[in-house]
């Protein structure tokens, strides 16, 4: 049996967009709301699309 691997944020990031997942789908299947993986990618200098910014501006709102 092998091990479980622990992928990092950006290696489980660039995963499922690779796979061509967009980012608000990332994010849930990350576990993470859309805010935090907008708060992630801009902390590792990663481009943040307008759409994401637009769903993080919601939840924010709504907190």
């Amino acid at each position: 049996m092998m091990p479980a691997t622990t992928l990092s944020f950006l290696e489980r990031y660039d995963e499922l967009h690779g796979l061509g997942v967009p980012d608000w789908q990332a994010a849930k299947r990350m576990g993470i709301t859309c805010s935090s993986l907008e708060r992630q990618l801009e902390r590792y200098g990663r481009p943040v699309s307008e759409l994401l910014r637009d769903i993080a501006r919601e939840e924010r709102e709504h907190d």
